[in-house]
């Protein structure tokens, strides 16, 4: 339950901030938007482990240590660079006449993006989501950092702790890696009904790119 609770809200921000940062980049003209982009990539070129300390610093001063939301913030902001490359590419190969044809109907940005570009960008858009689903559920350091008492933990920290306690009692890993196998389900399951749109994005964001 918790590790649902951290997942689905980190997938949303991780999708939401992105689509509408990309579609801003796409869409309108402000000063030193190029230079903004570019300072925006420059963060990927950062290893994550060389933040986590200042990160875990920033989390403590903010009050979140111990909250879910030490865990999803950070997530969210780390996601931000990829997606914004990705999401900007793939909405600058959509034709203008889409939105020309918005314009003169009277749609407004936020009908045009949620209308137009975002159905149009489905298969981008469910790779991202995909891909930070996992990354959020398989995620085993910030939690078990962030998240100190028990009832909070994710599920990978869970399983780390209770494979070690389940070796130390009998010497096996059975019934450890049989919930390795029930933790990997919603994986599966959530691969296995954006698998046609995952692979499409994959095929599409190459050839956009």
């Amino acid at each position: 339950f918790n590790s649902f609770i951290i997942t689905i809200i980190q997938t949303i921000g991780s999708l939401l901030i992105p689509v509408i940062t990309a579609y801003a980049f796409v869409r309108f003209r402000f000063p030193a938007k190029n230079v903004l982009f570019m300072a925006i990539l420059a963060l990927m070129m950062i290893p994550g482990t060389l933040t986590l300390t200042s990160s875990y610093v920033i989390i403590v001063k903010l009050g979140l240590l111990n909250s879910f939301w030490g865990i999803i913030l950070p997530g969210i902001t780390a996601s931000i660079p990829m997606s914004l490359f990705l999401l900007r590419s793939f909405f600058g190969g959509i034709s203008k006449e889409f939105f020309d044809a918005g314009e003169i109907d009277g749609a407004s940005n936020a009908v045009m993006l949620f209308r137009i570009m975002i159905p149009l960008s489905m298969p981008i858009i469910t790779v991202l989501a995909i891909n930070s689903f996992m990354g959020s559920w398989n995620d085993y350091v910030m939690p078990s950092l962030v998240l100190l008492q028990d009832d909070m933990q994710t599920i990978s920290v869970a399983l780390v702790s209770f494979t070690d306690q389940y070796y130390n009692m009998t010497g096996a890993y059975s019934v450890a890696f049989a919930g390795y196998v029930i933790a990997s389900v919603p994986l599966i399951v959530l691969f296995s009904i954006g698998s046609k749109q995952f692979i499409a994005g994959i095929s599409a964001g190459a050839f956009k790119m």
